[in-house]
């Protein structure tokens, strides 16, 4: 298990884990990032993040990125 930031681009992976706060975890459900959700890792530049999840594309920084788990 590791952290999204640390993926790798082009790749496809299922989200185990989401950590942080309950405000933090409430955010990225809030985003579709849910257990056992694919997602597929578009870019990553300096650790911030641009992931297809569901039907959308979503960027995010790095410090969400640390906080979900593939």
């Amino acid at each position: 298990m590791m952290p999204i930031s640390m993926a790798t681009a082009g790749q496809s992976y299922v989200v185990r884990r989401l950590s942080g706060n309950s405000e933090v975890r409430a955010h990225l459900r809030a985003l579709g990032f849910h257990e056992g959700v694919s997602v597929t890792l578009i870019n990553q530049l300096q650790g911030d993040v641009i992931v297809h999840v569901k039907d959308a594309r979503i960027a995010i920084n790095q410090e969400q990125a640390l906080h979900i788990y593939v």
